[in-house]
This record gives structure tokens, C-alpha cells and sequence, in this order.
């Protein structure tokens, strides 16, 4: 970003008004050093992961479901399915959560 002349002047003006700072034994330059890194704002590799998961779990759905005589289901393959259900929409939440709330 250029800066041009009414920035300068902007900038020359603040600094001649400003107060001066009181001294404080309690804030230190080190105390900018103790602060927290800032997080990066989304984790791809974990969002990678979990839509990696969400199409892990609905190719297993499909494969579940595609062969299978609906009426004659095994309760073994019911499970399987609602196994499948379930963690793919806990991948789901999961990647909602990172993207929005940053958890």
C-alpha cells in the first residue's frame, strides 16, 4: 500500500497530539512477547481429513445400498449402515464446527 501525501501529513499530525504514555512498572515490552499466538483461522489439514471421512462413509453407504434387497436386510448390514449414517454426519459436524465456530 502507497502511502501519499495527506497519509504523511495524517500521520505527522496524530503523532504531534498524542499524549504522552504513563510509565507502568507492570507493562513491560516482554509482556507483548508472553501474548498467545494468533490461531490460523481454518485448519485445511483437518478440514482435508474430515471431508476425506465424509466420502469414505457415503462410497460405504452406497456400496451398502446398492446390492442389497431392502426387505431381506441382514440386521448386521442395518447396522453397518447406521454406523455409516452416523459417522458421516458427525464428520459433518465436525467440519461445520472447525470452519465456523474455529473450535
Amino acid at each position: 500500500m502507497e502511502r501519499n501525501q495527506e497519509d504523511i501529513k495524517l500521520a505527522e499530525l496524530l503523532k504531534k497530539e498524542l499524549p504522552k504514555a504513563e510509565e507502568n512498572e507492570y507493562f513491560t515490552p516482554n509482556v507483548l512477547h508472553r501474548l498467545p499466538e494468533k490461531k490460523a483461522a481454518i485448519a485445511w489439514d483437518d478440514c482435508l481429513v474430515y471431508i476425506t471421512g465424509i466420502v469414505i462413509c457415503v462410497l460405504y453407504w452406497i456400496n451398502l445400498v446398492q446390492g442389497a434387497d431392502i426387505m431381506n436386510l441382514q440386521p448386521v448390514t442395518v447396522v453397518k449402515f447406521l454406523a455409516a449414517v452416523t459417522g458421516t454426519f458427525v464428520l459433518i459436524y465436525k467440519l461445520i464446527a472447525e470452519i465456523v465456530f474455529d473450535r
